[in-house]
């Protein structure tokens, strides 16, 4: 069957951490976290014509450092937990070319990506109502390396060559219990998604390309939520959830000649637990998807 490939993937982990705590402070809970990974993934493919699924092997390194702390408070009559955090970090990768000696595979760009972020969220509790506010931006500066091959799509960019980006994201997360077995909740966010290696190929297309900007995102979800028991008989659990959703994508750098996405759908998940020991879950869901192929940026 044309198209199909062998992948051989193997990875490398290291974490080591520190966690400080102290009992009389609430507004400390400090936790460090350095990590260390190296993937190294090996790809045979049946088909090696240039077009189709050639072989792409390729090696990520990647160091990681996080810093997050929680505090908990109370102001007024708002319970708080508040949770703080700055990751920075450093990621490779190499996909030497079977096509050009001393370069990468024009199917899996590479280079060198240094990125910072800083994020914050608050877990709100106001009697019945918990609201959960977040705020992430992160900013990151790719530099190309061993990409000049002028392959499939034309040349990629100098050795050296650095693109920088930032972007952020914010969301908000409510949740209202109505009574002890029913609740609403709803989320609405909005998120930008930085160039990976990948898309280094694009300067093909100039320094500028419309591809090499972030994607950018919003989600919005509503549901309900019913959770009681002895629903039918004594000592019996009963579980469902209906969630509607609706998401839409610009500036897409996901997929090829598309420019903007929306999807659109409901959910429905059901569970009954008898106190004879046997179990029911029911899943159900509905979806759709719209898109538009290149066009001048703009939201849906």
């Amino acid at each position: 069957v044309d198209g199909l490939v062998d992948r051989d993937s193997r990875n490398l982990t290291v974490i080591a951490g520190y966690e400080f705590n102290p009992i009389d402070n609430p507004l400390l809970n400090l936790e460090v976290r350095l990590s260390f990974s190296d993937e190294d993934v090996e790809v045979t493919s049946n088909d090696d014509t240039f077009n189709s699924l050639s072989p792409v092997d390729h090696e990520t390194s990647r160091t990681l450092l996080q810093i997050t702390n929680e505090s908990i408070f109370s102001f007024g009559q708002v319970s708080n937990t508040l949770v703080a955090g700055l990751e920075i970090g450093t990621e490779t990768r190499e996909a030497p070319s079977e096509q050009a000696e001393g370069q990468n595979s024009t199917a899996a760009p590479s280079g060198d990506k240094d990125f910072a972020a800083v994020f914050l969220t608050n877990e709100m509790l106001i009697g019945d109502l918990i609201l959960t506010p977040g705020l992430r931006y992160e900013t990151q500066t790719i530099t190309s390396q061993d990409n000049e091959f002028a392959g499939f799509g034309g040349p990629g960019p100098e050795d050296g060559e650095e693109f920088s980006d930032d972007g952020g994201s914010i969301g908000l997360s409510a949740r209202y219990q109505l009574n002890d077995t029913f609740a609403v909740f709803g989320t609405a966010a909005y998120s930008e998604n930085l160039p990976i290696f990948d898309d280094l190929r694009t300067f093909a297309n100039g320094p500028e390309a419309e591809i090499f900007n972030k994607e950018k995102a919003r989600s919005f979800e509503i549901g309900l939520n019913y959770a009681g028991e002895s629903a039918f008989v004594e000592g019996d659990t009963l579980k469902f959830e209906v969630v509607a959703f609706q998401n839409a994508l610009w500036s897409v750098t996901s997929y090829s000649g598309i420019d903007r996405i929306e999807i659109y759908g409901a959910e429905v998940e059901a569970s009954y637990s008898h106190p004879t020991n046997w179990d029911v879950d029911v899943n159900a869901y509905l979806v759709r998807a719209e898109y538009a192929t290149i066009v001048p940026d703009e939201v849906l």
